[in-house]
């Protein structure tokens, strides 16, 4: 994750020469170049297709989320800012190193995708935490102490239905149930609650209306 932000024990930052390094040591001691996962920032956004490029270099994958706002993140990073960054991907040819890249190609065609991009992952999932916790999704687990905290739902599975993350978060809004770009949307519960709990709804949407004819030309390529 460019940018400096994470650290070595010694606190020194984690350079790129020093990723490649460990990368390297995995697959000379386990016989495999690992995949990676970054998460893009307001910081970090425009090394994106950098970010692709290294992957390419060593010959792997990596997974590029955007910041959701759980455990010590306050803040979370648009969602339609991120389906612009996976069309930059796509579109400079680079998608084949990028999971998410592939992972919307997928769902625009409705075929099975995995998390963040599969609205049936309650039935699938399940997180734990060291205090035995169990959740159906990661991020929600991480949210627990805090909303527990705060009086708010903390959908633990032996409280809550595993499906009632799916009755409070269907859609970010009615219309969308008439909008061709629903899935895009409403994929992940976890997008959803940061962007209805921030009340960005409108914003969200006039964003990805503004993104539309991009997605769908380029999604649709995608699909021949």
């Amino acid at each position: 994750q460019y940018g400096g932000q994470r650290k070595l024990c010694n606190n020194e930052p984690l350079t790129e020469e020093i990723f490649i390094d460990i990368m390297n040591s995995f697959y000379e001691h386990i016989g495999y170049m690992p995949m990676f996962i970054s998460v893009i920032t307001d910081e970090n956004e425009n090394d994106v297709i950098r970010t692709a490029k290294l992957a390419k270099s060593m010959r792997t994958e990596y997974k590029i989320n955007p910041s959701m706002q759980s455990g010590r993140s306050h803040t979370y990073y648009p969602l339609y800012k991120a389906y612009s960054k996976y069309l930059d991907i796509i579109e400079e040819g680079l998608s084949q190193y990028e999971f998410n890249s592939k992972e919307i190609v997928k769902l625009y065609q409705n075929t099975k995708t995995i998390c963040p991009y599969n609205r049936n992952c309650v039935n699938t999932i399940r997180c734990m935490s060291p205090d035995g916790t169990l959740h159906s999704c990661g991020c929600f687990n991480d949210d627990y102490k805090y909303n527990k905290k705060n009086g708010k739902k903390t959908y633990e599975l032996d409280k809550y239905d595993a499906d009632t993350l799916s009755k409070d978060y269907k859609y970010i809004h009615a219309k969308c149930l008439e909008c061709d770009l629903f899935a895009l949307c409403n994929s992940c519960y976890k997008h959803l609650h940061d962007i209805k709990t921030n009340r960005d709804e409108s914003e969200h949407c006039s964003n990805m209306q503004s993104i539309k004819y991009r997605l769908v030309k380029i999604l649709c390529k995608q699909c021949i």
